[in-house]
Parts: structure tokens; sequence; C-alpha cells
């Protein structure tokens, strides 16, 4: 009877165990955005720390794992943690080719976070591609930066290694 009861609650907390972890995972993340909104990017970190960990216990799915990574990701970008960031961007990168959203604006964020972090630690080789993937959003208005800081920064850094050429690219 004893374990009877013993397999009844544990039936029943993991029945509600996803539930919470929504509600509790969802609850971070706003904490996270409006801490990052508010420029406290310890704050955010912390708090998008947290939702990820509620993603994994609860078993919350691919595309709130691929979010939580991002977000963090993001916060960590702020704070110039940029060695950290690269593993999560590139996790949450595949669980988003995994999800099917390739070249969406999800990716071109992710895409656009790495190229920053290469270029951060000084292998913009490795952050070519990603920033090559950003060419199509240009000219869109949701992704200013490109023109006014990303793209300058790496033809910047490509002018001084010589590679002009390459450079062009990213002048249009």
């Amino acid at each position: 009877m004893k374990h009877t009861f013993t397999l009844v609650l544990v039936l029943l907390f993991s029945g509600c165990a996803n539930p919470l972890n929504r509600v509790t995972y969802e609850r971070y993340t706003d904490a996270g955005d409006s801490a990052l909104a508010a420029g406290d990017f310890a704050r955010a970190e912390a708090a998008y720390v947290r939702a990820a960990y509620n993603v994994d216990w609860g078993l919350l799915g691919d595309a709130a794992k691929s979010g939580s990574l991002f977000n963090l990701a993001n916060a960590k970008l702020r704070l110039g943690k940029f060695a950290e960031v690269e593993p999560l961007l590139l996790e949450s990168i595949r669980l988003e080719e995994k999800l099917g959203n390739k070249g969406d604006e999800r990716m071109q964020k992710r895409y656009i976070g790495l190229s920053i972090v290469y270029l951060e630690l000084g292998q913009i080789d490795k952050g070519l591609p990603y920033l090559r993937k950003t060419l199509p959003y240009a000219d869109n208005p949701g992704f200013p930066g490109l023109k006014t800081r990303s793209y300058p920064a790496y033809v910047k850094k490509l002018d001084a290694l010589g590679r002009t050429q390459e450079a062009d690219e990213f002048r249009k």
C-alpha cells in the first residue's frame, strides 16, 4: 500500500511539473526582459539562468530551450562574457534548425550575436560566415545595428588585415 501511495504521489507531481515549470519559466523570462530593458544586465542574466533551468526541469521543448539560451546569451553578451556566449548561441542555432527555422529573424539575431562574439574574441574568420548570413537583412529596419555597428566593425578589421575585397561585401 505504501508503494502504491508513493507511486500516486510521483505521478501526481510529475503531471504538475510541466505546467508549473512553464509558468515559472515565463515569470523568470519576463523578469529578465524587464531587467534587460532597464540596463541591469547582471539581474537579467540571473533571471534568464533560472528560466533556462525551468525549461530543462519541465521538459518544455526545443522552442523554449532555444529561446532561453538566446536570452541568456544576449544578457551575457552585454556583460562582455563572450566566451560563455558562443556555446549558448551555437546550441540555440542547432535547436532552431531542428525546428525548421532557417533564415528567419530569430536566426538572424543569433547570427549577429555570434559575429559580435567572434569579433570581440579576435576570431573574425569564424564570425564572417555568420555575418554573411545577415546580408539579406541589411536593409531590414528591425536590424539597424547591422549597417551602423556590425558591418563597419568587420570592415575596419578586414581592411586592417588587407582583406578589402571581403570588406567590400559589407560596405554596400
